[in-house]
């Protein structure tokens, strides 16, 4: 059972070592974290680090494709400005597969299930059924929310859209 009073504690002591950092270090806030509220991923705060290795699990923030943008910019899913977030689900040489019966796997892993209507009844962008390599050059964000638009829908993505990879430092239990 979480203690609410340690939780605020912890949640007091990671700000005020968040502010300590940005001021010895004359980093702007928000340049090096991450403020993530969407059910996506887990929300927090992450913490912005280079893609110089990205492996299947991690977290990185990317730039879509731009018809991919535009579409989640139209729908209202993420504000134009926004970095969207994801897992890393599989990278080159790895499979994914989209079933008959929609479900969605990841390396052999479920990811859940493709929905081929939004919420307001218009039809999805979705993968072909049957299964996928990722090429190479490219990889798989996926997430483990059953409504997140993610790879299930756009496929594979280029892996120089990913502008970073992230960890997050300070959980919020609202999951």
């Amino acid at each position: 059972m979480l203690n609410p009073s340690k939780n605020v504690k912890a949640l007091l002591g990671t700000l005020s070592a968040i502010l300590c950092l940005e001021c010895a270090t004359q980093i702007t806030p928000g340049e090096y974290f991450i403020y993530n509220h969407t059910p996506s991923i887990p929300t927090g705060i992450y913490l912005e680090l280079p893609k110089d290795r990205l492996e299947t699990g991690d977290i990185v923030g990317f730039d879509p494709p731009e018809e991919i943008h535009i579409l989640a910019i139209e729908k209202g899913w993420i504000p134009e400005n926004a970095t969207m977030m994801k897992e890393i689900g599989a990278t080159e040489g790895q499979s994914y597969e989209r079933t008959d019966n929609n479900a969605f796997y990841a390396n052999g892993s479920y990811i859940g299930q493709v929905i081929e209507q939004d919420s307001a009844g218009d039809k999805m962008p979705v993968i072909p059924q049957g299964k996928h390599i990722v090429p190479k050059g490219h990889i798989l964000l996926i997430s483990r929310n059953p409504y997140a638009f993610d790879g299930r829908y756009f496929g594979t993505i280029p892996k120089e859209s990913i502008r970073f990879r992230a960890v997050r430092i300070f959980p919020f239990w609202t999951e």
